[in-house]
């Protein structure tokens, strides 16, 4: 994300307000606090909307002054000034991130990586995003070092329109402040109402989350706040600088309360909290922009200090993130977070001082004015980066992972194959996709009824205390699985679970704590369910114990991971799981998934040099592949004998 306009690009008079550089610092801090799973930035995310703000409100304010100065935009200016401050650096990044793609990462990083490269480089990253063919899926596997690129997209989209946009919104309004309040308000209410009109609860809502028109709103309540600012040609009052300082006071409480007590699954996200979080932002900008104490406070260093460096920092944290993983560097918890923080600083320094802010300030010749820089930048930049992926990993897409469940699915069955049916959440999703080897094909020929993103259990998880996305919906899964057993007529069942009967929730206005009687009794209710059902066929069920899980890198949130990660969490779950067996012998067994996935009971991203699972918790298709050559002789050993065919 970029810091907007300093003193040194901008083509009128604008006073250098430390404490803005003290906003942006906050933001960034809370971003990279939060991609490295500190609990206490639970939403620590919505630094990027502050930043949105940020840029709205500069932006504006800045081709106020030139259209009343000189009533006109210059827009070829504006885009040369926009291009020195953002392209040098980001064309740094990607170059660092090709050659990791080349020579560091393995083929899950790699994956996808050149269409990485060239969606950041043109700022498209974010419908990139949108339109790859699996957008939810795609948290599951490696993370992508650009996968953040989305915002800057989402800004240098709005660097590209808004000065002409603004422009026809002026003459249209005859430059009327308040005509053109009313117009960008409007246009804001119309971003906020599509965000929430395409919201679905449970559904996939990356359209929404990297949608340049339902992030818009961010951007024009900052230019809204811009045109306020641009009325005043006097000195406020003492009556108004207070109030100002009341609302920024206000803002700064609540946004510091959304990040730490809500994540990326609060209900009302996506349905006004994104605008109440831009609405704040704006007041913390606006106390900023007059004399009082939240302009002293935001002024305090080193706040201001890493404002100023805080594009670097936001560009360069995630990827050193993802290269500096904890089995790279056999560290994790606050020894892993010193290093990460460390070497970010580190790099963005050396960004700002020897490329930044040399041409920026146009100490090479080249850049003086002259456009040709521009796309000849471009050009070379994607030569380089075509080079150095045009081989391996980063030059092949990620595969369209529905694609490939709908070719599975057109599958016929060997002959003597065992049919099997896999029920279960994501992490049972992941081996129901796998392409398994031809000698397990033989033995088994296997369908699913999983849910992504559900269990078996509903209502409200807890994380450290805060409440995730009510899961009601999930209880729809009884439905799935009856649907399942009648397509498919199972010879034998599977059950795989665990990635959210981990956690404390509400259900029915109790709370239930993992480890308790309560818990345990709620859990066997729900298995007594699963086990009717998918065993009406007469079909046998295999219980799979749940694999050991581990917090790993999150470019969407940590939230869930200290519970996921808990060994005596999955303990206590994988205990219940056997009781449960031992007391239906007669049509449940127990197969012990965990001590094939966690050698030893302790978690391991490989085994025997095979990646099993790159995000800590969903098996990679070469995993899942480990797996089956386990279960589908198990499977095949228990299942109940297929009915010879009617003459």
């Amino acid at each position: 994300m970029s810091n907007g306009p300093t003193a040194a690009d901008t083509p009128a008079p604008l006073a250098h307000q430390p404490a803005l550089d003290g906003i942006r610092a906050v933001a960034v801090v809370a971003v990279m606090l939060f991609h490295a799973g500190i609990g206490w930035t639970h939403a620590g995310f919505l630094g990027v909307d502050v930043f949105l703000v940020l840029s709205g409100f500069l932006i504006t304010l800045l081709l106020l002054r030139e259209i009343s100065s000189t009533e006109r935009v210059d827009v070829r200016a504006f885009w040369l000034r926009r291009a020195r401050r953002l392209l040098p650096a980001l064309v740094l990044v990607l170059v660092a991130v090709a050659c990791f793609g080349a020579f560091v990462a393995t083929d899950e990083e790699a994956l996808g990586l050149r269409g990485d490269l060239f969606g950041s480089l043109f700022y498209v990253q974010n419908w990139r995003l949108v339109f790859s063919g699996q957008p939810y899926f795609a948290q599951f596997g490696s993370p992508s070092p650009l996968r953040h690129m989305w915002s800057l997209a989402i800004e240098e989209q709005w660097y590209l329109v808004w000065p002409l946009a603004f422009l026809g919104i002026v003459r249209l309004t005859r430059a009327k402040s308040r005509l053109i309040a009313v117009v960008i308000a409007v246009l804001a209410t119309i971003s906020a109402a599509l965000m929430t009109v395409l919201y679905t609860p449970g559904g996939d809502a990356l359209r929404i989350y990297y949608g340049t028109d339902t992030r818009a709103q961010a951007l024009l309540i900052g230019a809204l706040l811009a045109v306020g600012f641009s009325v005043r040609t006097t000195e406020w009052s003492r009556a108004g600088r207070f109030l100002f300082q009341i609302a920024g006071v206000a803002g700064l409480v609540f946004v510091a309360w959304v990040i730490g007590t809500k994540s990326e699954t609060w209900p009302r996200l996506y349905r006004g909290g994104f605008t109440l979080v831009a609405i704040a932002s704006a007041a913390i900008i606006a106390s900023a922009m007059v004399r009082g104490p939240v302009r002293r406070l935001l002024s305090v260093p080193p706040l201001p200090a890493i404002g100023r460096i805080s594009y670097g920092l936001y560009l360069w944290h995630w990827p050193i993130y993802v290269w500096l993983s904890p089995a790279r560097t056999g560290r994790s918890g606050n020894g892993l977070l010193a290093v990460r923080l460390g070497v970010t600083l580190v790099v963005a320094l050396a960004s700002y001082f020897f490329v930044e802010l040399p041409i920026r300030e146009q100490r090479f010749r080249v850049v003086r004015n002259r456009i040709i820089w521009v796309p000849a930048t471009l050009a070379l930049t994607s030569v380089a980066l075509f080079g150095l992926t045009a081989s391996g990993a980063a030059a092949r897409t990620r595969p369209n992972i529905y694609a490939e469940v709908r070719r599975l699915l057109n599958l016929p069955p060997l002959p003597g194959a065992t049919r099997v049916l896999v029920a279960g959440d994501s992490i049972a999703f992941t081996l129901v996709t796998a392409k398994i080897d031809d000698a397990d094909e033989r033995l088994v020929w296997n369908r699913g009824v999983t849910i992504i993103g559900c269990g078996i259990v509903t209502g409200v998880p807890l994380s450290r205390g805060i409440d995730g996305a009510n899961q009601d919906h999930c209880g729809e899964w009884t439905d799935r699985y009856a649907a399942g057993v009648k397509k498919y007529r199972p010879q034998v069942a599977t059950l795989l679970l665990g990635g959210w009967e981990l956690f404390d929730r509400k259900v029915n206005g109790q709370t239930l704590r993992v480890g308790t009687p309560a818990m345990e009794q709620y859990l066997r209710t729900e298995l007594d369910r699963a086990r009717t059902i998918l065993t009406a066929g007469g079909a046998p069920l295999a219980l799979l114990t749940t694999p050991c899980l581990s917090v790993a890198t999150r470019d969407l949130g940590a939230w869930g991971e200290a519970e996921r990660s808990d060994p005596k969490r999955i303990r206590w779950l994988n205990q219940v799981w056997a009781r449960y067996a031992a007391d239906h012998p007669t049509d449940v067994h127990l197969l012990d998934l965990a001590a094939i996935a966690c050698p030893d009971g302790k978690y391991a991203a490989t085994i025997d040099g095979v990646t099993m699972r790159s995000d800590g918790e969903h098996f990679t298709p070469e995993g899942a592949r480990v797996i089956w050559r386990w279960l589908a002789p198990q499977l095949h050993r228990i299942a109940k004998p297929a009915k010879p065919p009617t003459p």
